[in-house]
This record gives C-alpha cells, structure tokens and sequence, in this order.
C-alpha cells in the first residue's frame, strides 16, 4: 500500500506543479510587495523603482520538489522492504528458515 500511495502522491504532485508554481509565484510577488511597502513606510521613503530585480517563477520559497523526493524515497523504501518480505517468505516456505 505504501508504494501505491507514495506513486500516486508522486505523480499528482509532479502533474500539479506548473499551476502550483504558477499560483505560488504569485502569492510571494504578494508577499514581497507587501513587505516592501512596509519597510518603506518604516523607514518613511517614498522610493518609486524598486530596490533589486523580482525573482523568476523557478526560484521560490516553498518549491514542490522536496515532496516529491520525499515520495519516491519512500517509494524506493517501500519497494526494497516488500523484496526482503518476498523473499523471506519464498525461503521460509522452501523449508530453509525455521517457522517460528
């Protein structure tokens, strides 16, 4: 079960990441204009042009890839443990382990 949920979790996240990323970059552009405007009445300037260049879409704060690592490291795990279990059930019932 872990590994279907874990691809699944992969796969949805992989396919939602453009409208994510989209909607995210937008939320933080919101977020640093609101904190600039902040500051500039903090420290009273009425500057027009702003200090530095925005950032592009590929750079934000909260991206979706380590999730989706996250979801295939544990796909791999999952994966590898449900080997050792098929494995350990194949040599218990060829009569190599003793049954506890």
């Amino acid at each position: 079960w872990a590994m279907l949920f874990c691809a699944a979790g992969a796969l949805v996240l992989a396919i939602a990441s453009p409208q994510y990323a989209k909607r995210q970059h937008r939320l933080e552009m919101q977020y640093r204009a609101r904190r600039e405007i902040e500051r500039r009445q903090v420290e009273g300037t009425a500057q027009l042009e702003p200090d530095a260049a925005p950032p592009s879409a590929e750079e934000l704060v909260i991206p979706l890839w380590p999730l989706i690592a996250l979801f295939a490291g544990l796909f791999a795990l999952s994966g590898v443990m449900l080997w050792r279990l098929k494995r350990m059930t194949a040599a218990r019932d060829s009569g190599k382990l003793p049954v506890p």
